[in-house]
């Protein structure tokens, strides 16, 4: 019997609670489980639970990953339990699918693709030709805020403005980099770029003293309302050309249509996704019963949180533009 809606957004408010109270703990990421149960023997075969590899607490990876689970166990057969591990990041997700010590795991989807190729931080280690993909899932991208009525203009209107972009190697930055060449501008196109946190950036824009902040997010409506009080902001609009042209050359980016608060409406951006990733050798009986959960449960999912609301069965497979689909995901994808 599968479980109602309330019942999984329990669940996955539960899996964030227990990443929280993790954190508070002081415990160590790997060694904490949202769905551990000492009852659970496994399958009749012997094979025990199914592992799969979230984030660490106050982020969307680890309940993201709980909700997973749930969707797995809810299909019925009650032949399968399922485990959510905390992990410090994508390289550990990445390295614990290297030692087996999850089935999957969610990485973000530029890691993913350097390992695949071998380049950036896996330079040294080479090539990681064993890392399959099993479905696409949320994503984080740029969104530039402005004051209301001051953004109508487009990415070029940024030429001469005032830009908070973060950090010079952060992702607000490289993504602003990226957004101002796929219209013909550079950083020194600005008047100015600074490198305050987003919520500083958002201060200083509703007291004039900026006239654009960059932000990485699955949801805008949250950046923007972290605005002081009383001050509207609008997003700079960026076309799908736009967006394409942005995503060149940089490995694991891609075009997203982000979601405005459950209303139907989608913001077009670029950036990261998140993807539930395999090695070749883990087990096709829990990479199957993933990929046809998440097909089953894309609605479920989409009512626990406005970013997983893209989250839907036609796009699971795009995970295949980063790394190779693992057979046991594409044999459901082209059955279904």
């Amino acid at each position: 019997m599968r479980a109602s809606p309330s019942r999984l957004a329990a669940r996955f408010k539960a899996a964030l609670l227990a990443a929280l109270a993790a954190a508070a703990l002081g415990l160590t990421p790997a060694a904490t489980s949202a769905q551990d149960d000492p009852s659970a023997n496994g399958d009749p075969e012997g094979r025990g639970p199914i592992q799969i590899g979230g984030g660490v607490p106050f982020g969307l990876y680890f309940p993201l990953a709980g909700a997973i689970c749930q969707l797995i166990e809810d299909r019925g057969d009650g032949a399968r339990s399922c485990r959510v591990a905390a992990l410090a990041d994508s390289a550990a997700a990445i390295d614990a699918l290297r030692r087996a010590e999850v089935d999957m795991a969610l990485v973000q989807s530029d890691w993913l693709a350097h390992a695949v190729a071998g380049t950036s931080r896996f330079q040294q280690t080479g090539a990681l030709d064993e890392l399959r993909a099993v479905a696409s899932l949320h994503g984080e991208g740029l969104v530039i805020l402005m004051r209301r009525g001051e953004a109508a203009g487009g990415p070029q209107s940024l030429e001469g403005m005032r830009v908070s972009r973060g950090p010079q190697q952060s992702y607000r930055a490289l993504l602003t980099y990226q957004l101002l060449r796929a219209v013909d501008l550079s950083i020194d196109d600005l008047a100015q770029a600074t490198d305050e946190p987003v919520r500083e950036g958002l201060a200083k824009l509703c007291r004039g003293e900026t006239d654009a902040v960059a932000a990485i997010t699955a949801r805008p409506a949250q950046v923007a309302a972290a605005a002081p009080a009383g001050c509207a902001l609008d997003y700079l609009p960026i076309d799908e050309r736009q967006a394409d042209g942005a995503s060149q050359d940089m490995p694991g980016v891609a075009p997203l249509a982000l979601p405005l608060d459950g209303d139907g409406r989608r913001l077009a951006s670029f950036g990261m996704t998140a993807v539930l990733t395999a090695d070749a050798s883990s087990d096709p009986d829990a990479i199957e019963r993933a990929a046809r959960g998440l097909i089953e449960g894309a609605e479920r999912l989409a009512r626990l949180h406005p970013a997983l609301a893209v989250i839907a069965p036609g796009r699971l497979e795009r995970a295949a533009r980063v790394a190779p689909l693992h057979p046991a995901a594409d044999a459901v994808y082209r059955g279904r």
